[in-house]
């Protein structure tokens, strides 16, 4: 199924956090990899752990990423992109 997330992404003027995990078996890590080049700044993907759908199992990176937006967003900021 395609969502059409390639094309979107670029309409979004908010902060975007693409979390993705290379030990998925069903989604490709590229895929991410796509999306978080498709987004524009703010921007960051973290790479999570685990398959398909253990992969929110890894609750530090998820937690870090979450809190990274949630940062952006209180601060106002448009702090650049980074992995």
């Amino acid at each position: 199924i395609d969502y059409g997330t390639n094309k979107k992404l670029p309409q979004i003027q908010a902060p975007v956090v693409v979390m993705h995990s290379r030990d998925d078996s069903l989604v490709p890590y590229r895929h991410a990899e796509r999306n978080f080049a498709a987004a524009n700044d703010p921007k960051w993907l973290v790479e999570l752990q685990g398959d398909h759908n253990y992969s929110l199992t890894d609750r530090e990176a998820f937690k870090s990423g979450v809190q990274r937006l949630v940062d952006l967003i209180e601060a106002g900021s448009g702090a650049g992109s980074n992995h």
